[in-house]
């Protein structure tokens, strides 16, 4: 219904927009049998000589038109003479034949009147089609409208031309005076008329679109938790948030550089780390700047956060294993789709908003959560991530919330630290957010709404000051609605979402990424190159890759060591990858002994557990030490 009630409002709208300024009467009555009641619904319609058409323009711009149908003159002159968008009503080349055809002295000379365009043309298909003298009049060419009269008469009255052919600019003038002729004006047809009228109704709803993304932009802009301020690179300003107004507390004309109200901005431009605690109008202000370009102007961006505690800025830098490594130059794509996702991630990275990334397993949920942390005012402090299925149920609370000493049977002496807690101050990434058990959701809602928990087994309050990015490869809106999802945890993460965009249907992409792997892998293989392998990725770039990124990234592990080791063709690697109805055929261990079997299958579940031994002693039965035995043979 809502769609519905936009779409009809959208089309009523319109009819305030566009107007046909018909410049002969004829032009005003649309007989297109398919399409008149849309037209005739859509479009306001007037009729107006050239001495009227800018009136009448004007008026209409006035009552808040945008766009103006017509042709020739009045096209011209609106053009020339106001800010409406003109679209003219093309004078095709079966208008003119049309028109010529309805001359029958083809002997007597001609006279072709009109507008530059339409006068050429016109003048060309005469001589086509057989006639004999022409001569011709471009108003537009002529230097004042007594000249344009004073040659019309030279071929009237000396020349003794009878027949003239045009478009209306001679119409306008028979109107004013009597001459002994005839005359025969080039009529739009119907599908000349609606395809002007479909230019200007597309038009409209690409400045419509562009209206609704610059708003949505606006909404993000002013409603952020940081002052925002986007200068030239002399410091002109373009555009200040209103956090930013706060803070400056003072007025700045764009005339007026805002380096010489704070100079203090110029000379971070000049630092290195793009990046300084500065003191502005007595509050201490942590201010960042990147330079950004757009339409190939570059300006300054700066993004300006109130230090409510400095303490929490002086903390110790991370230790490696809390860190994010991945920045938004790590993900590779040429696919337009997913290019919009990442600007809308660059644009959520500098809020400080909970995110939900979704998408299928492998497609670069945690690279953009990643990115998203390293890009905000947080990359300095702990990225954790947290993988919610990858630990048994009863688990998940201590390590979420950490636990207090003698919590349950087993626990730390001293207890623990959750991972809440560990990632004060910085992100927390909970990948698979759709398996924390039903029974905690609502322990986690509190974290989000009120940051803040109790440990296992604790009674004291912990608040943390931290930022949430949560990702799913299952949809949470049909888990809420089935009730194995809590709805107001699902709308409280949802506030900003990202989708990723699965390998299938971003196919160029597999070459792309294929190369990036490859220069990797071949690092300890130098007497090979990517050539060596071009065949068999343009073979690999038509399969469905239902594991997508993680799943091309493995394959190519299995190709380098086919190739390089056990020296295989390409034809012989790529039986080996046999793709049939998107199940692969797994026959990489058919020519290896059983030691080769049984440190593959280590290696394999090794890199699956992120080097985590223990975690794959577990899944493949054995213990720790025979895994040691296994690979250091």
């Amino acid at each position: 219904m809502i769609n519905i009630f936009m779409y009809l409002s959208h089309k009523i709208l319109m009819k305030e927009k566009i107007c046909l300024i018909a410049p002969y009467k004829d032009l005003l009555f649309f007989t297109k049998n398919d399409s008149t009641e849309e037209y005739n619904n859509l479009i306001v319609k007037k009729y107006a000589s050239l001495s009227e058409v800018l009136n009448i323009g004007k008026e209409f711009q006035e009552q808040g038109g945008e766009i103006v149908i017509t042709r020739g003159g009045s096209a011209k002159l609106l053009r020339d003479n106001t800010s409406l968008v003109v679209i003219d009503i093309e004078i095709s080349s079966y208008e003119i034949i049309k028109t010529l055809q309805q001359i029958k002295d083809k002997k007597s000379p001609l006279g072709i009147v009109g507008y530059k365009n339409a006068v050429y043309k016109c003048a060309y298909l005469a001589r086509i089609l057989g006639f004999g003298e022409t001569y011709e009049i471009m108003y537009d060419q002529k230097s004042s409208y007594d000249e344009y009269i004073k040659d019309l008469e030279e071929l009237i009255y000396n020349k003794k031309v009878t027949n003239f052919i045009g478009d209306t600019v001679l119409l306008n003038t028979l109107e004013k005076k009597r001459y002994y002729i005839d005359y025969y004006l080039i009529k739009s047809e119907d599908n000349s008329i609606y395809r002007a009228y479909k230019k200007a109704v597309k038009f409209l709803e690409y400045k419509k679109q562009e209206e609704e993304k610059n708003l949505y932009f606006d909404l993000i802009v002013s409603n952020v938790d940081c002052g925002l301020i986007l200068t030239s690179l002399n410091g002109n300003l373009k555009e200040v948030n209103k956090i930013a107004k706060n803070l400056l507390n003072i007025k700045i004309t764009e005339t007026r550089s805002i380096f010489t109200v704070f100079p203090e901005l110029e000379n971070l431009t000049k630092n290195i780390k793009k990046e300084s605690l500065l003191d502005i109008n007595g509050e201490q202000v942590l201010v960042t700047f990147s330079l950004v370009e757009r339409e190939k102007t570059k300006y300054y961006l700066f993004i300006l956060r109130r230090v409510t505690n400095i303490e929490r800025l002086a903390r110790v830098p991370l230790e490696n294993k809390n860190k994010a490594k991945y920045t938004w130059n790590d993900i590779v794509t040429n696919d337009k789709k997913f290019k919009e996702a990442i600007e809308i991630a660059k644009v959520y990275s500098q809020t400080d908003e909970n995110i939900l990334i979704t998408g299928e397993s492998g497609t670069g949920k945690e690279l953009l959560a990643q990115s998203i942390h390293n890009d905000s005012y947080r990359s300095k402090f702990p990225f954790i991530a947290f993988n919610c299925a990858n630990i048994a149920e009863t688990l998940i609370e201590s390590e979420l919330f950490g636990y207090e000493e003698g919590a349950f049977t087993g626990a730390n002496k001293k207890g623990k630290k959750g991972l809440f807690e560990l990632a004060d101050n910085g992100t927390i990434f909970l990948d698979e957010i759709s398996e924390i058990p039903y029974h905690l959701q609502s322990k986690f809602l509190r974290v989000l709404e009120e940051k803040s928990f109790r440990r296992v087994g604790g009674e004291e309050n912990i608040s943390v000051n931290i930022r949430i990015i949560a990702a799913s490869n299952k949809d949470l809106k049909d888990l809420a609605a089935e009730e194995k999802f809590r709805k107001d945890l699902y709308y409280r993460l949802n506030v900003l979402e990202i989708r990723t965009v699965p390998l299938r249907e971003r196919k160029k992409d597999i070459l792309l990424i294929g190369e990036f792997f490859l220069k990797r892998e071949l690092l300890n293989y130098p007497e090979y190159s990517i050539d060596d392998f071009k065949d068999i990725l343009i073979k690999i770039s038509e399969f469905d890759f239902l594991g997508n990124v993680r799943e091309l990234k493995n394959l190519l592990k299995r190709i380098v060591i086919l190739k390089t080791m056990l020296k295989l063709s390409n034809d012989k690697i790529l039986t080996q990858l046999k793709v049939k109805e998107n199940i692969e055929i797994n026959t990489e261990f058919s020519n290896m002994t059983l030691y080769e079997i049984e440190k593959n299958i280590i290696l394999k579940t090794l890199e699956e557990e992120k080097g985590n031994k223990a975690k794959a002693s577990i899944r493949l039965g054995i213990d720790r030490g025979k895994i040691d035995r296994i690979l250091k043979k």
